[in-house]
């Protein structure tokens, strides 16, 4: 009957202990999720400023820019775009 309580008792915290572990994942994943697509569409904007190349054929504007470029570039690992910067295609 003990034997019985205690495991009673350890499953009903296993399975709050797993809910809670459930909320948090689902709130991390809408989380990255959301800044996913934030860094996709900065990606898309910056690509969209500099279409003409104005920005980074100025030799002071254009060193700033290139070094923002940089930047954002190296948000790639964390959003999955390809080498180039390219996220989205231009329509």
């Amino acid at each position: 009957m003990i034997i019985e309580g205690i495991l009673g008792i350890l499953l009903v915290t296993s399975v709050t202990a797993n809910l809670i572990q459930l909320k948090r994942q689902e709130t991390l994943e809408t989380w990255f999720e959301e800044m996913t697509t934030d860094l996709n569409q900065v990606q898309f904007e910056i690509k969209e400023i500099d279409d003409k190349e104005w920005f980074e054929k100025d030799d002071e504007v254009g060193d700033t820019f290139r070094r923002l470029k940089e930047t954002i570039n190296k948000l790639d690992k964390f959003t999955g775009a390809e080498e180039d910067g390219d996220t989205q295609s231009s329509s």
